[in-house]
């Protein structure tokens, strides 16, 4: 008897570990207003994590018409509005199918939208179906890797982010207005705080009507200037989310890894820690 328990408990230890068994591809999805973070379905239910690929969030998504999301062995589903998407049996019903349409938006067959709760972007937040409204928290783009968001520069666009170290939650690089120089300072969105740049390749990393601007020394502060074209001020966006400077190839870094307000930003010799690796928050 006990041996027949042993081989029950060990098939349906099995049937566990295959909802999130590997497939052939993963598709990861990022909504637009949360770029670096993806849907996951680790807990069984929809929310925000950082994007990693892993199984949890290599989703099968419909190339065309209304057909099933699959996470592993289950399908994603919507019961009404203001749910949580969950994933459970495949089923022939209406909240197991979704189109994917060109401008990113995932509807299900009830008529809604799959949407990330209140446009939140940290980890853990709901994703939820709710009435279509386009709007940025409803996009969802499959993720290509890295935490930038948008296609890269020469031939891609740009877009709009708060730059926020990872070893300082809540803080962001900041313009600051009397010197120019760009400093750490507490998440606000306004316009100081509001960086242009591209993803992949090289680009300017504008701020107000400035570039962010390297004078190409170890431990050198970096400030706004007005753009010119110039390597000093061309900076690369790595996958790993460090911003290296074209010129001296020195990295973008948070001085002595302050957590306070005005806390310098230089560049450093790229260690990869976490005060020289940033999370990119779309605007």
């Amino acid at each position: 008897m006990k041996p027949m328990k042993s081989i029950l408990a060990a098939l349906a230890a099995l049937a566990g570990l295959a909802m999130f068994a590997p497939s052939a591809s993963a598709e990861a999805l990022e909504p637009g207003n949360a770029r670096g973070m993806c849907l996951d379905f680790a807990s069984g239910r929809g929310v925000l994590a950082r994007c990693t690929g892993d199984n949890p969030q290599d989703l099968d998504i419909p190339n065309r018409g209304a057909d099933f999301i699959r996470v592993g062995r289950y399908c994603v589903a919507a019961a009404n509005q203001g749910a949580q998407l969950y994933a459970t049996n495949c089923r022939n019903r209406a909240e197991q199918y979704w189109t994917y349409s060109q401008n990113g938006t995932l509807v299900n067959g009830t008529g809604l939208c799959a949407d990330v709760e209140g446009g939140a972007r940290y980890e853990g937040a709901r994703v939820i179906a709710y009435s279509c409204s386009g709007k940025s928290n409803q996009r969802f783009f499959v993720w290509q890797g890295g935490y930038n968001p948008g296609p890269g520069n020469g031939g891609g666009y740009q877009v709009q982010v708060l730059l926020s170290p990872t070893h300082a939650p809540g803080m962001c690089l900041d313009r600051d207005k009397s010197s120019n120089q760009i400093i750490l300072f507490g998440c606000h969105g306004k316009s100081n705080q509001v960086f242009t740049l591209s993803q992949s390749g090289r680009t300017e990393i504008r701020v107000n009507n400035g570039c962010l601007t390297a004078s190409g020394s170890n431990r050198s502060p970096v400030y706004a200037a007005s753009c010119n074209g110039r390597r000093e001020q061309t900076w690369v966006v790595l996958n790993d989310r460090t911003i290296r400077n074209d010129a001296s190839g020195l990295c973008l870094d948070v001085d002595g890894a302050g957590r306070y307000d005005r806390t310098p930003v230089i560049t450093f010799k790229c260690s990869g820690k976490a005060n020289q690796r940033f999370n990119l928050y779309s605007r």
